[in-house]
């Protein structure tokens, strides 16, 4: 019995060893020099570059790659073009930074051109330089001092613009101007002039899908008899004609031409 005691307090001795060597290893490894910060890898940017994540972090070469990480966490998150972030420590001098980015989805006139996030942020890209091409939108927005949109129709946009992001990502290529009233949202299209769609505010996904399946359709090109008779010629898109798609219903795609077109 005196045995089995024994044996059970150095088991249990064990293991509180063990645990205040966790606790206290990051404190005694921080003072070693074999493990400073040799490398920083940055993974998940477009936009962000690696150097400025590194600097928005704040790790410089003074850094223990076991140093406490929240700091640098806290602040690369505070950087507008950073959604989230975690950090890994890999041995013996590399920090790797995990970024998840702020995806620009749009250009806000606040009044001048502005990239903005799905969430209403305003985001440090330049339209020109970073190549972006984004809708435009036909509503004014509001900034307030931290660089978010405040005003309701914006927001509402931005939340359509979210949601066919991630359901039909390629409508976006569509657009080049996007309005909203009340709630009906108003697409014009890129490739073709003045061509509208109405979208409900909040589509379901089947009425995104329905959309991105009459763009298609009516974007293929046709083949039809010359009127010469000569043999046989690509038509203009269907597309080229139609004035408006319409998606507001449920099970209906209503599509109208420009005058004169049949």
């Amino acid at each position: 019995m005196r045995t089995a005691l024994v044996r059970g307090a150095l088991v249990l001795g064990s293991a509180g060893v063990l645990v205040i060597t966790a606790a206290f290893a990051p404190i005694v490894l921080r003072g070693i020099d074999g493990f400073r910060v040799e490398r920083v890898e940055v993974n998940g940017v477009r936009y962000l570059t690696a150097a400025a994540a590194v600097e928005a972090a704040g790790i410089d070469g003074t850094a223990n790659i076991f140093d406490d990480p929240t700091p640098w966490l806290e602040q690369l998150r505070m950087h507008p073009l950073v959604a989230d972030a975690r950090i890994r420590r890999s041995v013996p001098g590399t920090i790797v930074l995990d970024i998840e980015e702020a995806v620009p989805v749009a250009f806000a006139r606040t009044p001048e051109l502005r990239a903005i996030s799905s969430h209403g942020l305003i985001l440090p890209l330049d339209p020109a330089a970073d190549g972006l091409n984004l809708p435009v939108l036909s509503v004014p927005t509001r900034v307030s001092g931290m660089g978010r949109a405040v005003d309701r129709e914006t927001l509402g946009i931005l939340a359509f613009l979210d949601v066919t992001r991630r359901v039909e990502p390629g409508l976006l290529d569509w657009i080049s101007e996007i309005g909203v009233t009340g709630d009906v949202v108003r697409l014009v299209l890129s490739t073709a002039e003045d061509a509208e769609v109405l979208v409900p505010l909040q589509p379901g996904a089947d009425r995104l899908r329905e959309l991105a399946s009459t763009l298609a359709e009516l974007a293929a090109p046709r083949v039809v008899q010359s009127p010469a008779g000569s043999g046989v010629r690509a038509a203009q898109s269907e597309l080229s004609n139609v004035s408006r798609i319409d998606v507001r219903f449920n099970n209906q795609v209503v599509v109208s031409l420009r005058k004169g077109k049949s």
